[in-house]
């Protein structure tokens, strides 16, 4: 059967075409604002800056024929179907934004970045409630324990490191800002919205949260992300100034190891241009060395990506001991 829309409004972004319009909230979406409609500044008028809210779109420059994507515009990565991704080419293209009221002024609503193109009609506008997302899936039991582990071998100290995790619903549960990995509770994660890179009310998500979201973004088949602060392997990499240097060992394993390992050059922790290299260096490699920082390693459980961890480790722990000869 056929449904009939009305929009509410329109959005004003000033991106004029696709090529300029940003693919995520998360990468540099500037601020915009929705004029709503003459007749409804009754249902305007509780809206306040400081809120969260989802709003529904129609992507009215979306190809309904399209029905499979290549993730990101990415040809690199494999077809997927677009009710699996964030394409605006679906059969149906209504867009969801998770965004933040900054300010009202009649029927004029301003807030952050939004990802879509100039014009675009408005369907709806909807509150975010916190309370129903803060029920904690089970997908954070196994995150305690992979926190504990790590700790236990000496992947994490104190509060360096962070996990997270794919839900099934597309959102990621991170670990918190300055939380131990080895003693997580309740408080410690939070949930992220890929698309905005928003947390709920109150949370706040790892500074290293744009790695995790760059990884999910350019690797479809990551489900979990494992950062952690080995101390053999961030001893070889001061030792060495090639880090390759760290898997040569004539032992038969590496070769396995050197096929899964990638390099990113040393850049402050945190922020978007990590998080750029990261996702470019995980779109082909699982396991990552940060230079000058840590290793981030992803997988399709949190048991695997800790593994990887553990083995890399291990293998470089044997590189140390072997230094004063050849191995």
């Amino acid at each position: 059967m056929d449904a009939v829309f009305t929009p509410i409004g329109n959005v004003r972004t000033g991106y004029e075409s696709r090529q300029d319009c940003p693919k995520q909230y998360s990468e540099g979406a500037a601020p915009a604002r929705i004029e709503v409609r003459e007749g409804l500044e009754r249902a305007v008028a509780d809206l306040t800056p400081g809120m969260e809210i989802w709003l529904l779109t129609w992507l009215d420059k979306g190809d309904t024929s399209v029905q499979a994507v290549h993730p990101r515009g990415n040809a690199k990565l494999p077809l997927t179907g677009v009710f699996a991704t964030r394409s605006p080419d679906r059969p149906c293209p209504i867009g969801l934004h998770r965004c933040r009221v900054t300010g009202v002024q009649g029927l004029t609503v301003q807030v952050g970045g939004l990802e879509v193109l100039d014009g675009t009609p408005v369907l709806d506008i909807k509150p975010v409630i916190p309370a129903d997302a803060r029920v904690l899936p089970a997908e954070f039991d196994e995150m305690v324990r992979v926190g504990r582990q790590g700790w236990e071998r000496g992947l994490f100290s104190g509060r360096e490191g962070n996990i997270s995790v794919r839900l099934a619903d597309g959102r990621v549960l991170v670990t918190a800002s300055g939380v131990c990995k080895g003693r997580l509770g309740p408080d410690g994660v939070c949930h992220v919205d890929p698309a905005t890179g928003l947390a709920l009310p109150g949370e706040k998500p790892t500074t290293e949260l744009p790695a995790h979201l760059a990884i999910y973004r350019e690797q479809p088949s990551a489900r979990a992300v494992v950062h952690t602060h080995p101390p053999h392997i961030l001893a070889l990499d001061r030792r060495f100034e090639d880090p390759k240097e760290i898997l040569n060992l004539s032992l038969y394993e590496t070769d396995t190891y050197r096929e899964k390992f990638g390099i990113v050059p040393a850049l402050p922790p945190g922020g978007e241009r990590l998080g750029v290299s990261v996702g470019k260096t995980a779109a082909n490699r699982q396991a990552l060395l940060l230079r000058r920082h840590g290793l981030i390693c992803w997988g399709r459980t949190l048991e695997e990506a800790l593994c990887l961890s553990e083995e890399l480790e291990n293998m470089a722990r044997i590189r140390w001991m072997l230094l004063p000869g050849e191995a």
